[in-house]
């Protein structure tokens, strides 16, 4: 009979290679759909990953991503530096567990009171779904009368949800951005939720 332990173990590097097995077969799945190509608006992709999180999104066209500490993800536009730009798109995972919420409308509730500490007029609402690379339609909120313009859409996962920021500086910056926020959401492809720190993908 196995030792419990060792059984543990064994289960561990068992999952720990599927996990790795799912993550190759995605990246090359990835890199057959997220590439430059003439009929498409998507360049390079990554899979970001987290405790209980991995997921496939990819860079617009004219647009570089770079990591933060405070988002899996961020994008701006190529013509912009980072500090100086008056847009962003950011990607970050919320785990349920963690905040205490079960689904999309108590995280935005949350988002907003938290925001309002700094901007008391900001008001949000829901204004149209997006759809996402398996072709899920996922809510898509507004938030403004604060500092920023901003869109935020929320994918739904058993355990955490992916938040998708855009935020602007000016109605301009906004409306010019819009497209290659559809673009990001549209190329978001969840991949499993069986993660943990010692299985992150780098």
């Amino acid at each position: 009979m196995v030792h419990l332990l060792e059984q543990d173990s064994a289960m561990q590097i068992i999952n720990k290679y599927n996990f790795l097995i799912i993550i190759g077969l995605c990246f090359f799945n990835l890199l057959s759909t997220a590439t430059v190509h003439a009929d498409d608006n998507t360049q390079d992709g990554a899979i970001l990953s987290g405790k209980d999180y991995a997921y496939i999104v990819a860079t617009p066209d004219g647009w570089k991503m770079i990591s933060v500490t405070f988002a899996d993800a961020v994008f701006h536009p190529i013509v912009f530096p980072y500090k100086t730009t008056p847009v962003i798109i950011y990607v970050r995972s919320a785990t349920k567990s963690e905040l205490g919420i079960t689904n999309i409308e108590q995280l935005n509730a949350l988002d907003l009171a938290e925001m309002k500490k700094k901007s008391p007029k900001l008001i949000s609402k829901k204004i149209g779904y997006l759809k996402t690379k398996d072709e899920s339609e996922i809510p898509v909120y507004s938030f403004e009368g604060g500092k920023f313009i901003e869109a935020v859409a929320y994918a739904n996962q058993e355990k955490t949800i992916t938040v998708f920021v855009l935020s602007a500086e000016t109605r301009k910056a906004y409306d010019d951005s819009y497209k290659a926020f559809v673009d990001i959401v549209g190329s978001y492809f969840f991949i499993t939720d069986i993660v943990s720190d010692d299985t992150k993908a780098d």
